[in-house]
């Protein structure tokens, strides 16, 4: 999403984006509505994701997210601070909620007139994520986790833009780590299901001059509600079924494509590159 906001900042100066807020109306004790969205968000990740897992990465990141980070409102040139004397944490986390669709700042109309569920901008250190449709808490932790992964390695190793190769290993990793808590939520049935998907793709693979085509299923899978919980909207079911085809594609590389294991991993982060190429959220780069 690097791109993105580069795009709109060259119709918005820094000073515009960022300005002070009222304090919060509070329509519960002191809470205004995006607060509670992003406090439910982060109690799915602490419960869905860190509880059940157990995983260290995913601590860390709920550990980094409940400390180092603020909530601040979307407007017309950006967004705001809640509170003008807590401009001082590391991280923004901006929930995008419909209300929002007033606000005319080209990034969130992006937002709403796409199927990005959230994105780490990290020219602004700020965590988006987009509450438009019923979204289940165990998915609601683990987009939650995906961007806050990406917010945790910039502030270890912060950049102002990455080569298209950089930004889409860091995605391929991302997505592999995802992945991961995936399988361990799931457990075995959701294994099962993975691995009759890889077989699939068996027929549907195609290598091309371009490089290797994945195709879906093009339909969602019901056996996904029985092992995480139904999902809330059609929305959530896209959601799902696309981690579930990313999984499917890593997995489908590393059992039968022909080549070293850096060969592999580097399949993984082009087939990733080209989607959000494709999605207008990178560019290609010349030469």
């Amino acid at each position: 999403m690097v791109s993105v906001w580069h795009d709109v900042m060259k119709v918005s100066s820094v000073a515009n984006i960022v300005t002070a807020a009222p304090a919060s109306t509070g329509k519960t004790v002191g809470l205004n509505e995006h607060e509670i969205v992003a406090r439910n968000w982060l109690a799915a990740l602490e419960h869905e994701v860190v509880e059940k897992t157990k995983d260290p990465q995913a601590k860390e990141i709920f550990e980094m997210l409940k400390e180092k980070s603020e909530v601040v409102l979307p407007n017309d040139t950006g967004f705001s601070f809640i509170d003008k004397h807590l401009n001082s944490k590391a991280i923004r986390v901006l929930p995008l909620l419909p209300s929002d669709k007033q606000y005319a700042f080209p990034l969130w109309q992006r937002f709403f007139q796409s199927d990005i569920a959230a994105a780490f901008v990290s020219d602004e250190r700020l965590v988006v994520i987009k509450e438009d449709a019923p979204t289940s808490s165990v998915f609601k932790g683990l987009i939650l986790v995906h961007e806050g992964n990406h917010a945790l390695k910039y502030l270890e190793h912060p950049y102002t833009e990455r080569s298209n190769k950089v930004f889409s290993e860091e995605e391929r990793d991302t997505h592999e780590f995802v992945a991961r808590l995936l399988a361990k939520i799931g457990g075995a049935p959701y294994e099962q299901l993975l691995s009759s998907e890889v077989q699939r793709m068996t027929t549907t693979a195609k290598q091309t001059t371009e490089g290797m085509r994945f195709s879906s299923s093009g339909k969602y899978h019901e056996e996904l509600d029985n092992i995480f919980g139904p999902a809330l909207s059609d929305s959530e079911r896209y959601k799902r079924e696309k981690l579930l085809w990313l999984d499917t594609v890593f997995h489908f590389v590393d059992k039968y494509y022909t080549g070293t294991s850096e060969e592999k991993e580097g399949v993984k982060a082009q087939f990733l590159l080209e989607i959000y190429i494709s999605q207008g959220m990178r560019e290609p780069e010349k030469g």
